[in-house]
């Protein structure tokens, strides 16, 4: 059960380090400690993802494989399986600014397969066990890669399930790093899969797919105040009747792997499982889509059986019909708000004194620009009515930076609602405009990129967190929640 505390969002390869975007290495490490000086008690992440395509970790190749770009060279080199020269050349003399997804790609497949030549036979052993243990989803999204990016005859399957076992075991060795300091990690569940996927591949019969296993429909969203057409995202859409036949044991094992590589999950279009909007394949835009029914609560209380005391957030953004408001709360998990949304037309609920206490709070999320790049974009009485609601001076808002005004008082109206849990994306933290905006719904190029340099990490000015957070007693130290006292 998530008490009360806060969080940053940033996502792994927005870290610093020498290898082209960051990892599960030294400098997320660091970044532990930067969060736990500072008395924040979560690190939401976005997905873990291989991504299919753009880089977006929301299209991947598998619903349970980690993308190989989050592991660190250097730990490989520490425990013998590359060589001083091998690491050196697996650096990328990039931007630090942002990623390059190709080069880093480039040299990341280049050590991986250097560590892969050197695997002896205790590693091999201990490789063969965790193929063992993920046997569910592991040997299937080795050999769809192998057909992918090889010849299909097997000889890259070996490969790919090395690269899956470092890759949670470096996780692994991060995460408990960061809860023996008391930062849990609050990890994101996208609902929907890419069709170029090991687990289309391999369970077509849990997809809604014709004779030639081509999408009947796919996934999207209505028209909405991120599109004015709606986002058609493109993915399979599930046959939940099918998946209601085995018990979901599809969902069971997902959700089951996500609660066990993370503290606390977001599942994102949460409002899926009610309704689902479904686009006719091929279609321009998603305006041509329509409501199609969900599992509702038949899937999810087969999760509460299995999973009682699963840290479960279920986001609920996005035009809400009277059905989608009783599944949240039959399903009774935290929803989301999100402080960017309450200036405008109709937004009374994302008002921080409108919160109830089952609410994971947000200025914005990586959907989202900025705070202070929002505040530029929006017009002049909405502007007034944020500052005057937020009990800041219009005029000095304009400033950014880390001690910037408006993000300072944009987090003290989150810290002192009645939010369980308080989040800020890494830019708000730091005062920083809409060039560092994570991601534009809708946009499909140029987006995921940001990084985090080491000079913002030490130009944070940690004192003032940690003060936030102790005064609103969001430090965890009431809450019992593992921070060391």
């Amino acid at each position: 059960m998530i008490e009360r505390s806060s969080g940053v969002l940033a996502h792994v390869t927005m870290l610093p380090g020498p290898y082209g975007c960051g990892t599960f290495g030294r400098e997320a490490e660091q970044f532990v400690d930067l969060l736990s000086e500072c008395g924040f008690t979560y690190w939401q992440v976005l997905p873990f993802s291989h991504p299919e395509s753009e880089n977006s970790p929301y299209t991947a190749y598998s619903a349970f494989a980690f993308n190989p770009l989050l592991i660190d060279p250097g730990m490989l080199f520490e425990v013998g399986m590359l060589d001083d020269a091998e690491e050196r050349e697996a650096r990328c003399n990039g931007s630090h600014y942002t990623v390059d997804f190709e080069e880093v790609k480039r040299l990341r497949s280049a050590a991986l397969h250097r560590a892969y030549a050197r695997i002896t036979p205790e590693i091999g052993r201990q490789v063969k066990r965790f193929v063992k243990e993920e046997e569910y989803w592991l040997p299937d999204y080795a050999r769809f890669m192998d057909c992918k990016k090889g010849k299909g005859d097997g000889a890259r399957v070996g490969y790919y399930e090395f690269v899956q076992w470092v890759a949670h075991s470096q996780w692994r060795h991060l995460k408990k790093y960061a809860n023996d300091r008391g930062v849990k990690i609050f990890g994101d569940m996208p609902i929907y899969l890419s069709a170029d996927s090991s687990d289309v591949w391999a369970h077509p019969e849990y997809f809604l797919l014709d004779g030639e296993r081509r999408p009947e429909a796919v996934a999207g969203v209505p028209p909405d105040y991120f599109s004015a057409d709606g986002q058609l995202w493109g993915n399979p859409l599930y046959d939940y009747g099918a998946m209601e036949k085995d018990g979901y044991e599809w969902w069971m094992r997902r959700i089951g792997k996500s609660l066990s590589d993370f503290d606390a999950v977001r599942i994102d279009h949460f409002r899926g499982f009610s309704r689902f909007w479904a686009v006719p394949y091929g279609a321009k835009t998603a305006r041509e889509g329509k409501w199609m029914k969900g599992p509702g609560m038949k899937l999810f209380r087969r999760v509460k059986e299995r999973f009682p005391d699963g840290n479960i957030i279920g986001e609920d953004l996005g035009v809400l019909d009277e059905a989608a408001y009783r599944f949240f709360r039959q399903a009774g998990y935290p929803g989301m708000r999100v402080l960017q949304f309450a200036f405008g037309k109709g937004g009374d609920m994302h008002r921080p004194h409108n919160y109830a206490g089952k609410t994971v709070a947000y200025t914005g999320t990586h959907d989202n620009d900025t705070f202070l790049g929002r505040f530029f974009e929006i017009g002049e009485e909405e502007k007034d009515f944020m500052c005057r609601y937020l009990g800041v001076d219009k005029n000095i808002c304009y400033a950014g930076g880390p001690y910037a005004p408006l993000c300072r008082a944009a987090a003290r109206a989150l810290w002192q609602s009645q939010a369980v849990l308080t989040v800020l994306p890494y830019q708000d933290l730091m005062g920083w405009g809409n060039d560092t905006r994570m991601n534009r719904p809708g946009i499909p190029t140029g987006c995921w990129n940001v990084r985090i340099t080491p000079e913002s990490e030490r130009e944070l000015d940690r004192a003032f967190w940690a003060r936030l957070n102790r005064d609103f007693d969001r430090d965890g130290k009431k809450a019992g929640n593992g921070k060391k006292e």
